[in-house]
């Protein structure tokens, strides 16, 4: 059985190498119900309600109903029935797209593209709620309303302003929405980087002191599993390897400042065993701690001083 996605809104998407051709944009008054019916249409076409209110269903696909300041996208090749109730006015357009696509995807599916602009590229894909609001203070509203008075004026270059109106109303609409759009899809997963996040914090700031799995968990009350899944599916390393890594790094800070044996650097990062730290550290390192204070200071002018705090007697023991 197929699951079900709850929470999914349709999103129109579009790409194209051409401006839309507008061919048509009215303002339409409606004092008796009226139906509407789109039979695979070769058009793009949206009809916003300025008044009244208006119901709208697909064939194989959502039903709407669309209200005063809301409005409504409705595809090419799309069968659908429109209901709109009486008293009510809508501002419609349709275009064409030539050498482009459009098409109706889940949230979950949205995919933004990213361009290299030093190679030619196609026209980025525009993503845009089938249905929503536009208030009057929005610049998509006035795009369209600009749309519908430039296709009832006469003159010159006609087609082309009313195209740039087409196009500047869907980019204002796809820039307004963009981040309801990536909410809708990455609410989980920023969810899960904010776990991440309070992990790291957790670490850097208490590193010194003893930290399990158990730990973490009680300290974001989940499943040690779970977040071990995540934090190595997100981060690329597991929570361990992770501490570990603070640990040496912070054990490098300490050996640079010359004061401290490797017994004393090997507590302060929350090492209880020495014999233990410097396995860890050769790990990481690749080198012992000694070899790799050693190596620091031979490369500094003062590399004939003999540290004077250090203490090598449990540093070659791998």
């Amino acid at each position: 059985m197929e699951k079900k996605t709850r929470n999914e809104k349709k999103i129109y998407a579009l790409k194209t190498k051409s401006m839309p051709r507008v061919s048509f944009a009215v303002i339409s008054r409606e004092t008796l119900e009226k139906v509407d019916k789109i039979e695979d249409n070769g058009f793009v076409c949206v009809r916003y309600v300025d008044t009244g209110k208006m119901d709208v269903a697909f064939q194989y696909g959502p039903k709407f109903t669309v209200k005063a300041g809301e409005y409504c996208i409705y595809p090419r090749k799309s069968k659908s029935q429109t209901v709109i109730h009486k008293n009510t006015t809508t501002t419609l357009f349709s275009f064409f797209i030539d050498e482009g696509e459009d098409k109706l995807i889940n949230s979950s599916e949205v995919l933004f593209e990213k361009s290299d602009n030093y190679k030619y590229v196609d026209i980025e894909s525009l993503f845009i709620l089938q249905t929503g609001k536009i208030t009057p203070s929005d610049r998509a509203y006035s795009e369209l309303k600009q749309l519908v008075h430039r296709y009832d004026a006469i003159g010159e270059y006609t087609n082309a302003n009313v195209s740039m109106h087409a196009w500047n109303f869907l980019l204002w609409l796809a820039n307004a929405q963009i981040n309801d759009i990536k909410g809708n899809k990455e609410e989980k997963k920023n969810s899960v980087e904010k776990y991440c996040d309070r992990i790291d914090e957790y670490i850097e700031k208490n590193y010194m002191m003893p930290i399990t799995m158990t730990t973490i968990a009680d300290l974001l009350v989940l499943h040690e599993n779970y977040i071990s899944r995540i934090y190595k599916q997100t981060r690329g390393l597991t929570v361990v390897e992770h501490l570990r890594n603070v640990r040496i790094e912070k054990a490098k800070e300490l050996l640079l400042q010359n004061k401290y044996t490797i017994a004393q650097v090997a507590k302060a990062v929350g090492f209880l065993n020495v014999k233990y730290f410097i396995a860890v550290f050769k790990k990481v390192e690749s080198v012992s701690p000694g070899k790799y204070y050693r190596n620091l200071f031979e490369r500094r002018l003062y590399s004939y001083d003999k540290p004077e705090y250090l203490d090598y007697s449990n540093d070659e023991i791998l």
